[in-house]
This record gives structure tokens, sequence and C-alpha cells, in this order.
């Protein structure tokens, strides 16, 4: 058993929260959300501890306490609740969890988990521009595997990155540590006229950078463009964030954060060129989701995978999801689900004991991927 409420979720955007109460899913454990009588977001366990009724189905009373819908039990912030025919029984509690607002989105976490464990998503200098999310009918693993690796890029997505043609000239350095994994990659950007606005021109490279770390399962990409033969970096970046949250064994939805960053004189104004890049971002997003769907069935290890260069990253990933995200030891008791637990393979298909030891230089001609 292993325990998904000692990190913190974004499981709603804020301003979809009115009165309540409405049902979140995280790690297949439902939660009723609702504003208490001072506005404030609180989270139940949804399980009525009378006789496990959905609290989700219930209301809030004028006073704010949520109210189970069934027999009229009812429950403050805390947990703390109340019989109404029965009003000396004791004992009258339900689970609690927290929600905090930040970045326009609630964040559910056990109700001893420290603020801290927020992920670092914003960063100094970077500009908020907005959020996006999207479900997908894929396991967690599936959908970290492809934010964990850009082999995919020529064929499922459409404006950023390199075309299969340019595959010899992508550079990638892996760096596996016992808490995250950091990828730098450097490659040709495909012709993308919608790019000319942001000052990126025909024939420069594209840097993408990003770590995954796993309190909760997130990486952060910093993308930026530069001068093929200076390196000069073009005046305009950005910055996603993708939180993933797993609501089901089956089912997991994606949260992308949205910075940009402009240096210098711009061809629009900073806003307007902020939501363009915005709107550009989701639909690579959509493309991703959409893929991840038919590859919803992957095995949890990699036996039989023929695994390349672009795949150091996954690996380490699956490792430090199981010891960092699936630990048990994190918190007493919270949001339990069943995880099997896999072993990382080489790529040729042998268990391998230290996913560092995978390659990241690029292939000699004579072999295949």
């Amino acid at each position: 058993m292993v325990v998904l409420a000692a990190h913190f979720h974004p499981v709603m955007r804020s301003s979809r929260l009115r009165r309540g109460p409405v049902q979140a899913l995280v790690g297949g454990t439902a939660y009723a959300l609702w504003r208490d009588g001072m506005g404030t977001p609180r989270a139940l366990l949804d399980r009525c501890p009378h006789r496990h009724a959905p609290l989700s189905r219930g209301r809030v009373r004028p006073d704010g306490r949520l109210a189970c819908g069934y027999h009229g039990w009812h429950f403050d912030g805390n947990g703390d609740g109340q019989s109404p025919t029965v009003p000396e029984l004791t004992g009258c509690t339900a689970t609690a969890a927290q929600l905090v607002d930040h970045l326009g989105w609630l964040w559910l976490a056990g109700a001893g988990v420290p603020l801290d464990r927020l992920p670092k998503i914003e960063a100094d200098g970077w500009r908020f521009v907005d959020s996006y999310s999207c479900r997908t009918e894929a396991p967690l693993h599936v959908v970290v595997d492809n934010f964990a690796e850009n082999e995919h890029t020529p064929w499922v997505h459409t404006r950023l990155g390199w075309l299969e043609k340019d595959a010899s000239q992508v550079q990638i350095d892996v760096r596996c540590h016992p808490d995250r994994t950091e990828v730098r990659q450097l490659s040709p950007q495909r012709p993308a006229a919608a790019l000319s606005i942001f000052g990126v021109r025909q024939g420069d490279k594209l840097r993408n950078e990003w770590v995954t770390r796993f309190s909760p399962v997130h990486n952060v990409h910093t993308i930026s463009w530069h001068d093929p033969d200076t390196g000069e970096a073009r005046p305009f970046s950005v910055r996603i964030g993708f939180c993933f949250v797993p609501e089901t064994d089956r089912r997991t939805k994606i949260v992308a954060f949205f910075f940009t960053r402009m240096e210098g004189r711009t061809p629009l104004p900073r806003r307007i060129l902020g939501r363009l890049a915005y709107f550009l971002a989701w639909k690579e997003l959509w493309d991703d989701a959409r893929w991840v769907n038919h590859v919803a069935d992957t095995q949890l290890g990699f036996e039989g995978m023929r695994l390349t260069r672009f795949d150091k990253p996954v690996a380490h990933n699956r490792k430090l999801m199981d010891e960092l995200y699936y630990d048990s030891r994190l918190v007493p008791e919270a949001s339990l689900v069943t995880r099997p637990r896999a072993r990382p393979v080489s790529e040729h298909g042998k268990p391998e004991t230290d996913a560092a030891s995978f390659s990241a230089q690029p292939p000699k001609a004579s072999r295949s991927g």
C-alpha cells in the first residue's frame, strides 16, 4: 500500500469551487470539496463516518458546515461532526485534508503535510500567463514517460522541436540524481511560421531543459531559441510546469502552468505575445494527451523493449517514482492505493540496477534505435 496524500496535487481551479460540494479524485480516493462560511476552501474524505455515504452528494449549510445528504450528519473544515438525530453521540469525525490556493488552483494534500512541499514551479523573472489542464485515459507512468523524452517530437508535434531528418543533430545530456532527473536537449527548430512573431528565425536551435521531481510527480520545462552560429539567445522564452495527477489507476490529469520571459523590444505588446504563446503551447499539450491514450496499456516494466539514448530519463523516472512518490513511509495514513513495483531493465532487455548506466550519446550510424 502507498500514500498519495503526502504530496500536494492540483485538483481544481480555484474559481470553479463555488459553494460546493464537489468531488475530487487523487489515487482513486475521493474527496469532498466546499467553501465554508468564510469562503475558505475545505476538503474531507468523501465518506461520511456514519454509513460511508459520499459527502460530495450533500449540501453546505448556512453556517458553512458540510452536511451529508443521506442522514444529515454535518462537519466543519477539520472534520469535527455531529449527528442531528443523536446529538450526544461522540466520535462523529470525518478525515480532513488541506486545500491551498496557489497559481489559481486548489492543491490538495493530507492535513499534516507542510506547505514547503508545494512544488516550486514559478521562478523570478518569469511572468505567469495562465494554466490549462486535460485528462488522459492512461496510467500515471505512461503519461510521465511521454513527458520525460522528446524522441516522439517529429511525429507527434507539429510546431516545436526537430524533424526526422535532424535526428543525428540532436544533442541530449541526462543527469540522474537521487531526487530528480535533469535533461538538457539542443536540436534544430523545425520550420514554423507561427514562431516568427516571437523572434524565432529560420535555422535557429531550440534548447529544452527540464527537471522532473516527485512530490508530486511534475516537471518544469524551460524552452528557448538560439542563433545557430553565435549561440545568442532570442529575446523570447517559455517556462511550463506540468503536474501529473493520477485520479485513478487508469486516468491521469495533466495540469500545466505557463510562464513567459521577454527581453528587449517586442513586435507586439507582451501581454498579447504571452497569450499567443499560451495557445500554441496548449496545442502541443493536446498532441501529447491524444497520443498517450493510444499507449495506455504500456507495461510497468521494460521487459522486451528496445530502449534508446532518449529513454534514459524514462528509466530513472520510473525508479524515483517508486522510491519518492509511491512511498508508504511519508505519512501514516491517507489516500491508499495499490502500486506494483517493476525493476528497470537495460536497453537490451536485461535487468538494470542503475538507470544512470544508459548511454546518452548519439547512436552509431550502423545501429538502429
